[in-house]
C-alpha cells in the first residue's frame, strides 16, 4: 500500500494561489509554499498512480473527504514526494 496526503490551498489564500498553473505560482511567488496549504486528507491505496487518485477525488471520493474535488494547484504527497496538480498532468515539486 502507498501512503498519500492531499493538500489544498487554504481558504484565505485561494484568491492569490488557488486553481493556478505551476508556472503562474512560480512567477508570483518563486515556489510552492507549504504555508499556503492545508492537509485535507490522507490515506493509502495500492497502485500509487496519481491519475487514479485524481479520478477518485473527482468521481468517487471517500465519504469522509471534506476538501473540494481535486484540481489544479492541489498537491499530493505520495510516499514522501510532493506532486503539484498542474493544468495537464503532475509536476514533481519540493517544499
Amino acid at each position: 500500500m502507498k501512503k498519500y496526503e492531499i493538500w489544498q490551498v487554504t481558504k484565505d489564500k485561494t484568491r492569490e494561489f488557488g486553481f493556478m498553473r505551476l508556472s503562474c505560482i512560480l512567477e508570483l511567488d518563486g515556489k510552492v509554499d507549504r504555508n499556503n496549504y492545508e492537509k485535507v486528507y490522507e490515506g493509502e491505496f495500492e497502485s500509487g498512480d496519481l491519475e487514479e487518485l485524481f479520478t477518485m477525488f473527482n468521481l468517487n471520493h471517500p465519504v469522509d473527504f471534506r476538501g473540494h474535488s481535486m484540481t489544479t494547484s492541489d498537491v499530493v504527497v505520495l510516499e514522501g514526494q510532493q506532486y503539484y496538480c498542474d493544468s495537464f498532468g503532475w509536476e514533481k515539486i519540493e517544499w
